[in-house]
């Protein structure tokens, strides 16, 4: 029996291969460039800061097509827009407009969610091509740049559609072979498992449906008891230990912080949850912990180094982190100005949340932590 680390090499070797590929293929088509532009008599510094402009524009444009294509592909097959989001740029749908709004998830480049319609049989939503949109978009743009870029006898223009066709091209394939980054499947990786699991399908389609409803500003504490009773098979598949932490997020909500507390523990160690996840779960547990009165002994031994540093990466993004620290600060470490920048800028927060159920929820979260403060002083 091979060991289970040899396992994990063979399951990464494609992807790692194709990193390998699409790295030689930059730098030979870099160089091919560069001599192609030096040859028209351009000075070899302005072909260099040529060639690094065109692979940023054409990086950025290829997370807009790639995000385009699982925009247009899924309303295309019966869902709903929720948001579109491209580095910090985000739009949403609220009362019929869009809207702009500021947010980022870190290790993303952009994001387009979309959401089940309600009232669909979560197990018979066509998954194909929502998942494999972006990938098809990234493929067709490569496919219809290279021949004007050989084309072209205009070095710059042939260049820059080069650069534009090569990214898209390497998006595409990195975005298309079936991986998993930090325990988070990439589109190949959700359309074999969408594929394979009618629960997943399921699931996936709850999370969706719970998701759009927090963007549509109600509170995940406020939404029908119907759609927040998950099965046993929904939760027991792969993508049931969002499940998981929804219902602890709702336990949470309610204010039932001891079995909240239980739920994230038992989140934060499952070996078979992605790594995000459980620095969430943890984060969460923290709060849990704080608000069920554990000694401050206990509470630093979760609020370790490593979940220090999470904290601090998604602090700038997440209401959920401010609500962590207002607490830690005010009931820990009874820090009332460190608290009190904290309040401050969850309550800035509103102007450019996305998720207004979830920013409600975690607003009254933190008014809940302000009272008991107060009343046991």
């Amino acid at each position: 029996m091979p060991h289970t680390s040899e396992k994990k090499k063979k399951k990464q070797s494609p992807m790692l291969y194709a990193l390998i590929a699409v790295g030689g293929l930059c730098g030979w088509f870099g160089a091919s460039l560069m001599d192609r532009l030096e040859q028209g008599g351009i000075h070899p510094a302005a072909v260099i800061v040529f060639i690094t402009a065109a692979f940023f524009v054409s990086f950025l444009l290829a997370v807009v097509i790639h995000e385009t294509g699982h925009l247009v592909m899924g309303l295309m097959t019966g869902y709903e827009f929720v948001s579109f989001r491209v580095g910090t740029f985000t739009l949403i749908k609220e009362n019929g407009k869009l809207v702009r709004r500021k947010f980022n998830i870190s290790g993303t480049g952009g994001q387009c969610i979309l959401t089940c319609k309600q009232g669909a049989d979560p197990r018979n939503m066509p998954y194909f091509w929502y998942n494999f949109g972006g990938v098809f978009f990234n493929f067709l743009t490569a496919l219809i740049c290279l021949p004007f870029a050989l084309s072209l006898k205009n070095a710059f223009a042939a260049s820059g559609l080069t650069v534009l066709a090569i990214l898209s091209a390497a998006m595409g394939l990195i975005n298309f072979i079936p991986s998993r980054a930090m325990g988070m499947g990439n589109d190949g990786y959700n359309l074999l498992l969408m594929r394979r699991s009618p629960a997943d399908r399921a699931a996936m389609c709850r999370i969706m449906m719970i998701n759009a409803l927090q963007y549509k500003g109600i509170r995940l504490e406020d939404m029908s008891e119907e759609l927040l009773i998950f099965s046993a098979e929904e939760k027991n598949c792969e993508n049931g230990a969002a499940l998981e932490i929804i219902e602890a997020n709702l336990l949470m909500n309610r204010h039932e912080f001891k079995a909240a507390e239980e739920k994230y523990r038992a989140c934060a160690v499952n070996g078979t949850i992605n790594d995000v996840y459980k620095k969430e779960c943890s984060c969460d547990m923290m709060f849990c912990m704080i608000m069920n009165g554990r000694p401050a002994e206990e509470i630093n031994s979760v609020y370790d180094k490593e979940l220090r540093q999470y904290i601090e990466l998604t602090g700038k993004t997440y209401i959920t982190r401010k609500r962590l620290m207002y607490a830690y600060y005010l009931m820990v470490d009874g820090d009332g100005e460190k608290a009190g920048r904290e309040y401050s800028l969850a309550a800035e927060m509103e102007k450019t949340y996305p998720a207004r159920g979830e920013y409600l929820s975690e607003m009254a979260l933190i008014e809940y932590v302000k009272r008991e403060y107060e009343d046991k002083k």
